[in-house]
């Protein structure tokens, strides 16, 4: 039986090698990925790239979204939403920020039909209303993009996740410097480091903060 590995890590075989999942570091890229998903006809991939980046849920928990977890009518999003998370079986609420909800807006009027009751993010492998996205599918997505854009990395499903964390540590531990510790709750990790090793914070980048915290 081959080793076992983190669903966050991706393994080279040949060489017996695992290179951790990393998150979008660079703004520029996430726009990149933004901006070619959205040329697409078809909305779902970019929906799910920008909710998954702005809410933070674990992919598992992302992909069985129902629309009606998201949308009571096909013009109206809503702000507030509860899922039960699948690895703790805990309810979580999240909300919504206004990129999110645009993503969604656009998405959903793009639909052909709107389904209440159907997964938001659809297997479009499986018949209508059979299926929805797998973990598998949605890293295949992300490496797929990240290959068409020439973007270089080990990024995956699990990269969605991270790449919330890390924006939300980043962003604001000059101004809340409890954010670690709401990370760690968020991602129910048992220390600051794992937390901080799961959102690719590294030494570098802590300097920076320490350097351009005048006050």
């Amino acid at each position: 039986m081959g080793k076992s590995y983190k669903k966050n890590e991706i393994r080279d075989a040949g060489k017996g090698v695992r290179y951790e999942v990393i998150p979008f570091k660079s703004k520029k890229d996430i726009e990149k990925v933004k901006q070619y998903l959205m040329g697409k006809q078809d909305k779902r991939d970019f929906a799910l790239f920008v909710v998954g980046i702005n809410v933070g849920l674990r992919t598992q928990d992302l992909v069985a979204l129902k629309i009606s977890s998201v949308s009571k009518s096909r013009n109206s999003i809503e702000r507030v939403v509860q899922v039960i998370e699948h690895k703790t079986g805990k309810i979580r609420s999240f909300e919504l920020n206004d990129v999110a909800t645009a993503a969604l807006r656009l998405y959903l009027n793009s639909l052909s039909e709107y389904e209440p009751n159907g997964w938001l993010f659809p297997s479009r492998k499986s018949n209508v209303g059979e299926g929805h996205l797998t973990v598998e599918a949605v890293r295949r997505i992300i490496k797929d993009t990240c290959r068409e854009l020439h973007i270089e990395g080990n990024f995956g499903a699990h990269s969605l996740r991270k790449t919330f964390g890390y924006w939300v540590y980043i962003s604001g531990v000059q101004k809340n410097p409890l954010i670690l510790v709401t990370l760690q709750r968020m991602f129910n990790h048992s220390s600051q480091t794992t937390t901080m090793r799961y959102i690719g914070i590294e030494s570098s980048e802590i300097s920076n903060i320490y350097r351009n915290l005048n006050i």
